[in-house]
């Protein structure tokens, strides 16, 4: 199990996912979408 700041960065890293999935979806920008989707990615993978 990771240590508290381990899990605080990893929640910090999905929340700023998903608010740029968001934001470039509410602004049609995919570029910024699949930045959002990788960021989240990202997280899963640290996660295992």
């Amino acid at each position: 199990m990771g240590s508290t700041s381990d899990k605080i960065s990893g929640k910090a890293n999905e929340l700023t996912g998903q608010a740029k999935q968001a934001v470039g979806d509410a602004t049609d920008n995919h570029s910024m979408e699949r930045k959002g989707a990788a960021q989240q990615a990202k997280n899963v993978v640290d996660k295992s």
